[in-house]
């Protein structure tokens, strides 16, 4: 099975939630015209009841979107597929965050790493990817998560990111940069 990653990396002046959330769009129409040659405006989407988005009528097409800082990525897979990425930032409560998101055996073992922002976020992708895989949003408490089925993969497309991707079964990746330019995204 393969699961296929694209991502852009946007200007310096495109950094802002809402121009990611844009770019996320765009990058989701052309991986969709790339990938499966079918055009997003003919592809009905909807939302589960948690508001995870799909396909409606492509049950064999699955997709997931992400961005922070200055990548945005989205996944295709054939089944349910959760991607997140992070960039690595210093956080003004570590101690506050990391004991919202582990349990404290394994709190200790990500303050004791030799990179323990690098080993936060690590966790942390690997914890929203699952929930975001699941569909389920942060509806459950991270720490608690049962993170017992499924497969996980890092994936490494940049200096201070983490991104990691989860679904089902064990599955491949095959990652490609696509190029999008700001005017591409207001000019549709």
């Amino acid at each position: 099975m393969k699961a296929i990653v694209l991502y852009t990396i946007m200007d310096e002046l495109e950094q802002n939630k809402f121009a990611a959330h844009l770019v996320g769009q765009k990058l989701l129409e052309r991986g969709l015209k790339e990938v499966f040659d079918l055009d997003l405006k003919t592809e009905p989407i909807e939302k589960t009841e948690y508001g995870k988005p799909f396909f409606s009528l492509r049950p064999n097409i699955h997709f997931n979107i992400s961005h922070s800082g200055k990548i945005v990525v989205v996944a295709f897979m054939d089944e349910e597929v959760g991607i997140d990425i992070q960039k690595h930032t210093n956080l003004k409560n570590f101690d506050g965050v990391l004991e919202k998101l582990v349990y404290e055996d394994l709190a200790k073992e990500i303050k004791n790493s030799d990179d323990p922002i690098n080993s936060f976020f690590k966790e942390w992708v690997k914890r929203e990817s699952f929930v975001k895989w699941t569909g389920k949003g942060l509806a459950s408490e991270l720490k608690s998560l049962p993170m017992d089925q499924g497969e996980y993969v890092e994936i490494s497309i940049a200096d201070d990111y983490s991104c990691g991707l989860w679904s089902l079964k064990p599955f491949d990746v095959e990652l490609k940069e696509i190029k999008i330019q700001w005017k591409d995204v207001v000019e549709n």
